[in-house]
This record gives structure tokens, sequence and C-alpha cells, in this order.
């Protein structure tokens, strides 16, 4: 399967490269660009994922702003959002809000909780993002939805493979999104979570180590 994607994903690249050859180079076409480049990248290292799932392959830890590498999936996923009147609501009470962690894959982790959320939100709802310390060496991003939640007999089951939560019959989905979150949370030193509560709605957390400097 990883093999016929790839013969898509390579001709969805070249193509794209020709795009970014005649772009007209402002601002936000950069912006953009940018933002595809990253997004074919992490296709490559999703399919050599599912090869792998429980072994990862991960890169070098670096620094980013938590935040800004949030928004940026966030961002991608506006379409989808839109369409089902979902808005994404991101609250930050950081005072300092970088993280070092490998940041491709805590961007992976982030876009399949978004997208989870956005996909089990009610039309005309919100899903909301909360950066925030949870205790002096950790830092933890909550991802909640306003959707009907998860029902407790499947608790257990939430992040084996091909798991899905779907709404609807007809969404789509592989189910492997919350399977590799979880193993590239493990792998990159961060944790994940389905936090139980009676509030309405899913939440997941993932807590990211507090860089030492920041201590």
């Amino acid at each position: 399967m990883a093999h016929e994607i790839n013969n898509p994903k390579a001709g969805i690249k070249n193509a794209f490269q020709i795009l970014k050859n005649e772009s007209g180079g402002n601002d936000e076409e950069l912006n953009l660009i940018q933002l595809i480049d990253k997004e074919i990248e992490r296709i490559a290292r999703v399919l050599r994922q599912m090869t792998q799932l429980y072994r990862p392959g991960i890169a070098p830890a670096s620094k980013f702003d938590l935040r800004e590498v949030i928004e940026q999936p966030t961002t991608l996923l506006s379409g989808e959002s839109a369409s089902r009147g979902v808005q994404i609501v991101i609250q930050s009470v950081l005072k300092y809000r970088t993280a070092h962690i490998p940041e491709m894959e805590f961007r992976q982790i982030m876009h399949n909780l978004l997208l989870n959320a956005i996909e089990a939100s009610q039309e005309d709802s919100q899903v909301t993002v909360t950066i925030a310390e949870s205790g002096p060496e950790t830092i933890s991003i909550t991802v909640r939805d306003n959707g009907t939640g998860i029902d407790p007999s499947l608790h257990s089951k939430i992040f084996e493979p091909f798991f899905r939560r779907k709404i609807r019959r007809t969404e789509p989905g592989s189910g492997l999104g919350l399977a590799i979150s979880k193993s590239l949370a493990s792998a990159i030193g961060a944790g994940l979570e389905h936090v139980t509560d009676d509030k309405p709605g899913a939440t997941f957390r993932v807590s990211v180590p507090r860089p030492s400097h920041l201590a």
C-alpha cells in the first residue's frame, strides 16, 4: 500500500515543484508553499511510519515555538473545519512557548488530533486547543472537541491500530491516526492520553518536556 501511495505522491511533488518555480513570490504565497512542502514531507514520513508503526524513525530534536507549530496544521485544516462549521480556538497561558523535541513528529501528532476533533465535532461548534504548564518540567497541549465523546466501553481500544470513532460510517479515515500518534509521542519522549471527565466531547492531552534552560 505504501508503494502504491508513493507513486502519486512523487507525481504531486514534481508538479508542485513546477508551480513553486513559477510562483510570484509574495509573502502569502511563500507561506503556503512552505506549508505544502512540509505536508508533502509529512506524507512521505507517514508512509514510512505505516511500515514501522511501533518503531518509527525519528528526526533529531529541534527548538521551535509551540503555538506557531500548532497554528500551521490549523491553517492547513481550515478548509475542512470551515466546511463543517467548526472553529478551532487556540488558547495559551505560557510565558515561554519553546519546545525542544523532534518538530515533524510533534506536528504529525497535532495534525492527527486536530483532524479527529474536527471530524468528531457537531456543526457550528468549536475545537479548543489549550497550551499550558502541567508541572515544573512539563507543558501540556489539550485538544477538546464538542462531539458525542467516546463510549466508555471503547476507552481501552482508543490507541489500537484501526480504531475509529467516526460519527458517520461514511467518514473517511484509516483508524491509524491515534495509534501512530501514540507511537510517535512515546518515541519523542512525550505523552499522549485520553482525558476522561464530565465535560462534553472528547479530550486528548499531549505532554512534552519543558526545555531545561527555562526551568
